[in-house]
């Protein structure tokens, strides 16, 4: 719980394995049901626009969940 607000946390990293630079886009983060229906949706935007060649880029989404 998040401010008495259930949530779902998702962290990680995104890797860039490549020589180059790279644009990162929006993370998003589609809950589904069993039917494979979307439950909640949503969007984060990563903390940089790059990632840097052979770097690793954090990012944290979190879905707040309905009650």
């Amino acid at each position: 719980m998040k401010g008495g607000v259930q949530a779902l946390i998702f962290t990680g990293f995104i890797i860039n394995l490549t020589p180059d630079s790279q644009n990162v886009p929006n993370i998003k983060l589609i809950l589904v049901n069993k039917d494979n229906e979307v439950v909640r949706e949503t969007m984060a935007r990563p903390d940089s626009a790059t990632v840097e060649s052979n770097s690793p880029l954090p990012y944290r989404i979190e879905l707040q969940l309905p009650v």
